[in-house]
């Protein structure tokens, strides 16, 4: 077990992981580390108090970023639907090299920040941070925000809950892709709000160039509408270790789909 999985998992221990929230706490806000374990180790990293620590630490979802490095090649294109403060976004963009590109969409203005700081602080010339919420419509959407920016999404139902709301600019994957470079992968994590960024990519999903996708399904209903939207694609369903889901199993909570012109590289 590598250094990073071993403080991963300590940290899932209630009074170590209580532990090491009250150190991190002891650096200042906006300082600037340099990330020790994990895919992103020698990196910069601007830390906010508003987000994880384990971003920082370099242990966030260890088998999220071991997929990344294993899926993204020199010169291809990653588009991090949810990018957050960015960490997923770096490792992307060192994995694809300068040849390639990661495309970092957000629209949460605290994140936005710290996404380009991130950026900045590792000189990568090859991400471009997308001012916008990913979503099935072009436009504008409303956004709801909990007390944590992980909590964000695009407003439905639970609008009524309490959630601080403001206006964002949304954009469709295929709107987008029509005018950028179209993506060999792409992440989402927004939310609940993943299927309307699917309903947004209809024509990336039915090209002979669809996307390997990464996925964080955030309750079983929605895994369920997920997979049966993606069927419909030919998507085939795999977890982070590419380890085959059977047909009828619920989804993982991280889903890795890929599509029937990519499905030599599962064997």
């Amino acid at each position: 077990m590598s250094t990073a999985h071993l403080v991963d998992n300590l940290g899932r221990v209630p009074a170590l992981g209580w532990v090491l929230r009250r150190i991190a706490r002891l650096y200042r806000d906006g300082s600037v580390v340099t990330i020790r374990r994990g895919r992103a180790a020698g990196m910069r990293f601007k830390r906010f108090h508003r987000h994880r620590n384990t971003y920082w630490l370099g242990t966030h979802e260890i088998p999220l970023q071991d997929a990344l490095v294993r899926e993204l090649g020199e010169g291809q294109v990653f588009y991090d639907v949810g990018a957050n403060a960015g960490f997923i976004s770096i490792i992307a963009a060192r994995s694809v090299r300068t040849s390639g590109h990661c495309y970092a969409f957000d629209p949460l203005p605290g994140n936005l920040v710290a996404l380009r700081a991130q950026i900045e602080l590792n000189s990568l010339q090859n991400c471009t941070v997308v001012d916008a919420a990913v979503a099935d419509h072009n436009g504008m959407a409303e956004f709801i925000q909990w007390g944590s920016p992980q909590t964000a999404h695009i407003a439905d139902q639970r609008k009524h809950l309490g959630g601080k709301a403001l206006s964002v600019r949304a954009v469709t994957l295929d709107t987008f892709a029509a005018s950028h470079r179209k993506p060999d992968c792409i992440k989402i994590d927004i939310e609940g709000s993943e299927l309307l960024a699917l309903h947004g990519a209809k024509k990336l999903l039915a090209s002979a160039e669809a996307p390997i996708l990464i996925i964080e399904i955030h309750s079983a209903q929605i895994g369920r509408t997920v997979g049966e939207f993606l069927k419909s694609y030919g998507y085939r369903f795999y977890d982070l270790q590419r380890n085959a889901v059977p047909d009828g199993d619920t989804l993982p909570h991280h889903l890795l789909a890929t599509p029937p012109t990519r499905e030599r590289s599962c064997e």
